[in-house]
């Protein structure tokens, strides 16, 4: 059972090394009911077919054990990306800006733009300009470099491209554009 050892993996490394007998109990349990909610929930096992869903959803279920996985592709982006963006860095112990600002907002207007203008990729430039006046409209105190900067490396919910930008995955890029239009 592949979860059963992404959950022992994960269970190991949260437990500084540790491949003891209780390790692998919560290992076993965390992974029986993560196969239980992908079994008995149509949405999910439609979702769970594709390796990138199967591991957002194996991610959600493992940061909040014990709640039921969210059942529509929509909700389940909007769980990760609340994920990469305050509990990535909370996790990491980094001092970032991401949990102190409407990143999530922010991240929906450029998604947002990009969707307007059917594109995929923005120019180094293009976005920098975006995002600043994107930032401005919030009346936040940090640069747009700053922002960026920390999108790709901390949350990585976008990729540089040499010098374009996209969304790690254009899924992303769509469930942050529907999230700004409702």
């Amino acid at each position: 059972m592949p979860q059963m050892r992404w959950y022992e993996c994960q269970e190991r490394y949260t437990n500084a090394g540790r491949d003891t007998s209780d390790v692998k109990k919560i290992s076993k349990q965390s992974a029986e009911d993560l196969v239980k909610q992908i079994e008995t929930q149509p949405a999910l096992r439609d979702l769970a077919k594709n390796p990138l869903f199967l591991n957002m959803i194996a991610t959600f279920h493992s940061r909040f054990p014990g709640a039921e996985s969210p059942k529509r592709r929509v909700e389940l982006y909007r769980e990760i990306c609340l994920l990469q963006l305050r509990g990535r860095p909370k996790a990491r112990s980094l001092d970032t800006l991401l949990t102190n600002c409407n990143a999530q907002e922010i991240l929906q207007r450029v998604a947002y733009a990009m969707m307007n203008r059917s594109l995929e990729r923005f120019s180094r430039s293009t976005l920098l300009k975006g995002l600043t006046q994107i930032i401005q409209s919030y009346e936040e105190t940090f640069t747009a470099h700053d922002f960026l900067e920390q999108i790709v490396q901390v949350s990585e919910l976008m990729i540089r491209q040499e010098d374009e930008y996209e969304f790690a995955h254009l899924s992303f890029q769509e469930i942050a554009s529907y999230q700004k239009c409702h």
